[in-house]
């Protein structure tokens, strides 16, 4: 894969995952929910208009700092979306959202033979981590400190 390609293939990912939570939003009934996944939204957006202004010397020039894995996900069961979802069901669909594409795109990374294909896919997973990890923390603090 040539990194063009896989720049196009990562701004679609971050256009589908727009249209996911646009959609969360406008089935759920619950004003935060609606809120947090109009957040949610806002972020894709801006990952999608950064990977078109992206170029491969930004890409090398990417920092590589780890991202700290909460792990708060690996226990939570995620339910099947309804309008009625609750804040909690929603941070968990978020939750498990984000760490498959973490997933997608270490996978690509460690498959990539292109070594600037590899650092963006490397890059875009410690995005999808910094979103989990956000997640993971506003679920620690206001849904496991509440229980």
């Amino acid at each position: 894969m040539q990194f063009k390609e896989a720049l196009k293939f990562a701004i679609e990912k971050e256009i589908e995952a727009q249209q996911l939570y646009k959609r969360c939003k406008e089935i759920a009934s619950n004003n935060n929910v609606k809120k947090m996944f109009q957040e949610l939204v806002d972020q894709e957006r801006g990952h999608e208009e950064m990977l078109k202004a992206l170029n491969l010397e930004k890409v090398k020039e990417a920092p590589t700092k780890e991202i700290e894995d909460l792990k708060i996900g690996d226990f939570l069961e995620e339910k099947p979306f309804d309008q009625n979802i609750s804040y909690q069901d929603a941070l968990v669909i978020a939750i498990k959202r984000e760490e498959k594409s973490r997933e997608l795109y270490n996978i690509l990374s460690e498959k990539s033979t292109n070594p600037d294909v590899k650092k963006l896919f490397t890059t875009l997973a410690k995005e999808e981590a910094k979103h989990k990890h956000k997640l993971e923390v506003e679920y620690d603090e206001n849904v496991l400190s509440e229980n």
